[in-house]
């Protein structure tokens, strides 16, 4: 029996894939291979967009930051971290460098915030 979901070849009595995990539908013509889903990670997409979440809004909230300071920065900060901790627990993703730009920025914001408050304080 083939999947309906990534089109590997499983078992004729199992009821899930046990390659992708989807239920799998018992059709009555499972003797052919149904194609796989096309996913498009060769295009380059991942490096704009990648799979990882926390990745994305880490970018963006840490790029964000640089105007809007460590109300943006810390969510930056945190989504960075989190997104590292998902790119550890699965390898396949590639979104490290989404997460160091909101990890850098973030904490750049946040320094840059104690430094003028710093210096308005012995300004005065």
């Amino acid at each position: 029996m083939f999947c309906s979901s990534c089109g590997k070849e499983n078992e004729a009595d199992a009821r899930f894939c046990i390659h992708c995990g989807e239920e799998l539908q018992n059709a009555a013509s499972d003797d052919k291979p149904i194609p796989p889903k096309v996913v498009c990670n060769d295009a380059g997409l991942d490096l704009v967009l990648p799979p990882n979440k926390y990745a994305i809004w880490a970018y963006y909230l840490g790029v964000a930051s640089i105007l809007c300071g460590p109300p943006v920065g810390i969510p930056a900060l945190t989504c960075g971290i989190m997104a590292l901790e998902s790119d550890r627990e699965h390898p396949n993703r590639s979104s490290r460098f989404h997460a160091w730009i909101g990890i850098v920025f973030g904490v750049l914001s946040m320094l840059f915030t104690m430094l003028f408050i710093l210096i308005s304080i012995i300004l005065d």
